[in-house]
């Protein structure tokens, strides 16, 4: 190997790590994510070089697959807040060719749920299926009881986006079944958090606030600030479908306030949104 592919490597390994660093203590929460965020975008530029060179050696050496497969996953909850779709798309489509090339099955059934979660993001719900599917099967032959509740998971909020709303129930629950049999305290949050989503789909406002009421109790417990901000927001939106207006704002505001802290554009586009709805309807009631 020569000197300079030897310090390529090394600051590849270097900066992966970095970013894995700075993602436990974004998932630490509390005032911890803010601080996580701070550092990471120091370093941001170094860890996509450090990405960038794993993924162009992927299929040639084993050490930069490993790599490959290692940079989604390093930073995943922070990914969101700072690449597109079809960056995530990139950096996840090398990670499932760096698995093959390894014959890492887990990395791999990871990260096809994760890119089957961008395509459903992006509206794709055929690939994101294909891909969920692909990953449930992989995680049951690794006999891996978190990794196939995720898919569940998955399956089961595509399954609401598509309306089948019974369907997406039945999957969710189970997810949550085996979360709690985990003692996943993230998981059980997110399932429940997607059980709202499903019964806000159908009408049933009930069932909705009381799972997102669960989700929040936990994201709070577990001081998973990302988590509060978006079930906030959840909430509000169901309350706002109510004509809870006032109850709503409160929520809201909570939400556009932790969004405001890490930097999340979308939680703060929601929560603006909500905000507009909320102030559109207190303009009619006063008129009226």
């Amino acid at each position: 190997m020569s000197n300079i592919r030897a310090a390529q490597q090394k600051h590849s390994q270097f900066f992966q790590q970095t970013f894995r660093d700075h993602h436990r203590l974004y998932r630490a929460g509390g005032t911890g994510s803010i601080v996580a965020l701070q550092q990471f975008d120091l370093d941001w530029q170094n860890i996509q070089i450090g990405q960038k060179w794993a993924a162009s050696l992927a299929l040639a050496d084993r050490s930069a697959a490993i790599l490959c497969c290692y940079y989604p996953d390093a930073g995943a909850t922070i990914l969101p807040l700072r690449l597109s779709p079809s960056q995530r798309m990139e950096w996840l489509n090398a990670a499932i060719a760096a698995a093959d090339f390894i014959d890492n099955k887990k990395s791999k059934s990871n990260h096809l749920g994760n890119l089957g979660l961008v395509y459903s993001e992006t509206g794709d719900a055929d690939h994101a299926e294909k891909c969920f599917n692909e990953a449930l099967v992989l995680a049951t032959e690794n006999g891996d009881p978190k990794q196939q509740a995720s898919q569940l998971g998955n399956l089961g909020m595509l399954h609401a986006q598509r309306g089948q709303f019974e369907q997406a129930i039945t999957h969710l629950e189970k997810c949550q079944k085996i979360m709690v049999s985990l003692d996943d305290k993230q998981g059980q949050a997110n399932a429940l958090g997607n059980l709202g989503l499903a019964y806000d789909s159908i009408g049933d406002f009930e069932h909705a606030l009381n799972s997102y009421d669960e989700a929040l109790q936990i994201f709070t417990d577990i001081d998973n600030l990302y988590g509060q901000g978006n079930t906030l927001g959840e909430i509000g939106n169901v309350l706002i479908k109510k004509g809870a207006y006032q109850d709503a704002l409160v929520f809201v505001e909570k939400q556009l306030s932790i969004s405001n802290q890490l930097g999340d554009q979308f939680g703060v586009s929601m929560a603006l949104d909500n905000l507009a709805i909320k102030r559109y309807h207190g303009l009619i009631e006063s008129a009226s």
